[in-house]
């Protein structure tokens, strides 16, 4: 055997030489410790035993859950980034369960959870999420929620509702358990804007090849993704086609090709739905982003407003001329709109009506905790305001009379406190981030929480699993504030050095 040693000097590592025949030991005869093993022993315990006891289709499906907890033991990540898709494709699989609808939202944020709790198990301590800053807004609205069941005539349907605040709780909790590197940041972003791109792209594909789906307006076809609904699937596509906007507008370093592509698709995906909310209020998330990042333009942008202003205010008393104000009313579906005998032309604008009034009868006759979280359909009957519209839609098609009528003052109050929030979260990046992509990401999420307070005068936007995209796009602003925090420690640090 030679018995030289490799590097042998002053200062230098010194490695003895390997014996012939040297192999590495293989990882199976490694010794192992019991908190090593014991994860591994029950995920094999538990996919024996649904495969036993789970129905079909479950036990075809539900087996792999641990072969994916297996896999997010070593990479945990990948369950958050996974969200960002699952959203605006989780109803492609669904499954009913005792009344609830689980789809693969439900599972990710379940095998995330488990995943979490397995490998602090196996590390005997969790991996704590740090600070949480939107937790207070959340906690306030949940617990509002929770007060109106109390007055809930149907539970099951208030469970609903609570389960979308809890993952929307959860989700904004993994991400910031999980996600600990400043890589982080853009990757999730990027998966965001990519999950958008990829629903619009089913939408225009509804249009050019397949026709989209029933819904017609004018004529038109409107195309409605994945969501079967034209409203959900604009209002989904203007809480990414933001985060691509802002990338635009800022002129994030060397993404300037995928903004310009995604912001188009998205936008003209958005155009195609037809849903005048959704361009309303994405006209309105744009206004205000062009405002924030182009300060060279903001002179020209204020007097785009003050005209907008004027020409509504000329309407409203009578003095823009009739012709002018009735063709901008109808364009909008809003001229002389009876209630109760409707048109086709405004039979869209009719029913959004008629169940914002028989919201608001719901919130005038408790004021207080109104009706129950989650049972508009509930006590609908009871307030209808025409035989017409006789058929529930599920909400108000106003989420502030929405949880107004459902949580009375006290939840219309949480949820103002927790819109407040949001937008002071995103603000307070905006005005702190120095560097581009907490910048980028500051100026997408108010872009993003505009179109949801916009869109919320005309819809419920809290479907759909949009709850979780809402909160990925939070939990965002949090990683960009952290990571955007290391980025200035590290300069101040650079210019205090020697």
């Amino acid at each position: 055997m030679n018995t030289t040693w490799r590097g042998a000097g002053r200062g230098r590592l010194v490695i003895p030489p390997r014996e012939p025949g040297w192999r590495p030991l293989p990882l199976s005869a490694r010794p192992e410790t019991a908190a090593q093993r014991w994860p591994w022993a029950l995920l094999s315990v538990v996919a024996v035993l649904l495969v036993i006891v789970a129905p079909t289709p479950l036990n075809i499906i539900v087996p792999l859950a641990p072969i994916a907890i297996a896999v997010l033991l070593r990479r945990p990540q990948w369950a958050v980034y996974a969200l960002a898709f699952s959203v605006p494709f989780q109803s492609l699989r669904a499954f009913d369960v005792g009344g609830l609808q689980l789809t693969t939202t439900e599972g990710l944020i379940g095998l995330a959870v488990t995943a979490w709790c397995a490998a602090a198990a196996a590390r005997g301590r969790f991996a704590t999420p740090g600070r949480l800053p939107w937790r207070t807004a959340l906690l306030v609205f949940g617990a509002a929620m929770l007060i109106s069941v109390s007055q809930a005539s149907d539970v099951r349907l208030s469970l609903k509702e609570l389960l979308k605040w809890a993952e929307m709780f959860l989700t904004y909790t993994l991400v910031l358990g999980m996600a600990r590197s400043p890589r982080d940041v853009p990757r999730l972003f990027l998966l965001l804007v990519g999950a958008g791109v990829a629903e619009a792209a089913v939408g225009l594909a509804q249009i050019g090849i397949h026709g989209g789906g029933v819904f017609h307006a004018a004529g038109v076809l409107r195309a409605a993704g994945t969501f079967d609904q034209p409203n959900p699937f604009a209002g989904f596509l203007n809480m990414s086609l933001p985060l691509a906007l802002a990338a635009l507008l800022l002129g994030l370093p060397r993404y300037g090709l995928l903004a310009r592509w995604a912001a188009l698709l998205s936008g003209v995906a958005v155009l195609i739905s037809l849903s005048r909310g959704a361009w309303l209020a994405i006209l309105c998330a744009a206004t205000l982003m062009a405002w924030l990042a182009l300060p060279q333009r903001r002179q020209l942008i204020n007097l785009g407003l003050i005209a907008l202003l004027f020409i509504v205010v000329a309407s409203a008393v009578g003095i823009l001329p009739s012709g002018v104000a009735n063709a901008a009313a109808g364009m909008f579906g809003v001229s002389q709109v009876d209630v109760i005998n409707p048109t086709p032309v405004t039979w869209s604008t009719a029913e959004r009506l008629a169940h914002w009034l028989a919201g608001l009868g719901m919130f005038a006759s408790h004021p207080f905790l109104g009706v129950g979280i989650g049972n508009y359909a509930s006590a609908y009957k009871q307030f209808q305001v025409a035989d017409v519209w006789s058929l529930p839609l599920g909400h108000a098609h106003n989420y502030y009379i929405n949880i107004a009528a459902e949580a009375g003052v006290v939840g219309l109050g949480a949820y103002l406190f927790f819109l407040a929030a949001t937008f002071g979260l995103c603000a307070r990046l905006w005005r702190t981030a120095t560097t581009p992509w907490p910048r980028t990401v500051a100026l997408g999420a108010l872009g993003v929480m505009v179109t949801v307070a916009v869109q919320g005068f005309f819809d419920n936007v809290f479907v759909h699993g949009m709850e979780v995209q809402i909160a990925l796009v939070l939990a965002l602003v949090a990683l960009a504030e952290r990571h955007g925090a290391q980025v200035d420690a590290a300069r101040a640090t650079a210019k205090d050095g020697p």
